[in-house]
C-alpha cells in the first residue's frame, strides 16, 4: 500500500510532530571551528617560527612585513637593529637581531611619525594570529592572547562560511 502526502499530512495534524533539521551551513560552521582549535593545538606543539623569509613556507598563515632602519631624523644615525611597522600601523617593533625566525620581535617607543624609517628592501613574513570569526588580530609576537595561529586552509573556510552568511 502506497502511502501518499496527503494522507501523511492529515495523519500527522492529529498527533503534533517535531522534526529537527541541521541546516548545513551549521555543519560547516562547526567543521571550521573544529579546524581553527586544531591548529591552535598544533601551533602550542609545534610551535612554527616566528618569522619566515618567504610567504608561502610552510602551512601557517603569515602577514609580510617590510624591514626598516630607524633613525631621529633624515640625515642622522640609525639606532641599532631593523624595525617592521606593527598590526595597529603606529608602533615599530624591533625584531631579534640574534634568532629573527624564532626570537620574540619587541615593541619599541618609535612609532610612525616620531622618527624617519628607511625600508632595507628586506622581507619578513610574520605568523599571523586570528579570532574565533577569522579576523587578524595581529602578527609575530603582537595579540598572542587576542588571536591563535592558524593554518591558511582553515582560515579560508572559516571566512568563506563568513562571507556566504
Amino acid at each position: 500500500m502506497k502511502i501518499d502526502r496527503r494522507r501523511l499530512l492529515k495523519g500527522s495534524l492529529a498527533a503534533p510532530v517535531v522534526l529537527t533539521v541541521r541546516p548545513a551551513s551549521a555543519q560547516a560552521i562547526t567543521s571550521a571551528m573544529a579546524c581553527i582549535n586544531r591548529s591552535e593545538t598544533i601551533a602550542r606543539e609545534r610551535r612554527p617560527a616566528m618569522f619566515t623569509q618567504a610567504m608561502q613556507s610552510d602551512e601557517w598563515l603569515r602577514v609580510e612585513c617590510d624591514l626598516y632602519r630607524l633613525s631621529p631624523a633624515v640625515g642622522k644615525e640609525f639606532y641599532p637593529g631593523k624595525y617592521f611597522l606593527g598590526f595597529d600601523k603606529h608602533t615599530y617593533w624591533r625584531v631579534d637581531d640574534r634568532n629573527p625566525h624564532y626570537g620574540h620581535p619587541e615593541p619599541s617607543q618609535h612609532t610612525r611619525g616620531s622618527c624617519y624609517a628607511e625600508n632595507t628592501g628586506q622581507k619578513l613574513y610574520g605568523i599571523a594570529y586570528v579570532d574565533r570569526s577569522g579576523n587578524i588580530q595581529g602578527f609575530a609576537a603582537e595579540n598572542r592572547l587576542q588571536g591563535t595561529a592558524v593554518t591558511t586552509s582553515c582560515l579560508i573556510s572559516a571566512v568563506g562560511l563568513r562571507q556566504r552568511a
